[in-house]
């Protein structure tokens, strides 16, 4: 027996097996991720197509009524992320009179935190271009907001869609590995598009 461990040492037949079996759940695991990444990818890419077909069609309905064109832009969506998701998507809309009125007002972040900060007791506040000029900054300068507002002729319309999409690999828990935004079950892809309404009723 003793005589026989020199040999046994020696010995690399199996080694292989050893050597795949301990690589196999990490090669597993790098093969699922980049399906499921790509799965991912292209439902986010088919949501984004859906929120600006949608909006197109929306914004070019204006014979029709509101709850026409929001049934239209909300079925379209579905329809389009059908192989997706079976969930129903959460869809906002805000009315701007122009497309400058439908992104926030430029300000100096002084303190580098990534948001404004306005006036306090000792700090004047950062400095903004006030294109309104009612003297306070504001985010945007919406003319009405609120779910599904689709806005008359002529208005500049944000819309907005988030969705579930549940991974391939749902037992893999992607949260515990790392990946926060993905979750353990599914991801909420979001989409907007932004889009004038057509100046005119067609009759």
């Amino acid at each position: 027996m003793i005589r026989s461990l020199p040999r046994l040492r020696a010995d690399t037949r199996g080694g292989t097996i050893v050597e795949f079996a301990l690589l196999l759940p990490v090669l597993l695991l790098l093969i699922c991720g980049a399906i499921d990444l790509g799965y991912l990818f292209f439902a986010q890419t088919a949501l984004n197509g859906a929120i600006m077909q949608g909006a197109q069609v929306a914004s070019s309905s204006m014979e029709k009524t509101e709850a026409q064109r929001r049934d239209v832009f909300r079925e379209g969506i579905i329809k389009s992320m059908s192989e997706f998701s079976d969930e129903q998507p959460t869809i906002t809309a805000t009315v701007y009179h122009t497309f400058g009125d439908s992104f926030p007002e430029d300000y100096t972040d002084a303190n580098q935190n990534g948001k404004y900060d306005g006036p306090t007791k000792d700090f004047p506040g950062e400095q903004f271009v006030d294109r309104n000029d009612n003297g306070h900054w504001d985010p945007d300068v919406p003319v009405k907001s609120g779910a599904m507002t689709m806005g008359d002729t002529g208005d500049v319309v944000s819309y907005s869609a988030s969705l579930p999409v549940r991974h391939l690999f749902g037992a893999i828990d992607w949260k515990g590995l790392g990946f926060a935004d993905w979750g353990s079950g599914s991801v909420n892809l979001k989409a907007f598009a932004v889009m004038r309404n057509e100046a005119t009723k067609t009759q």
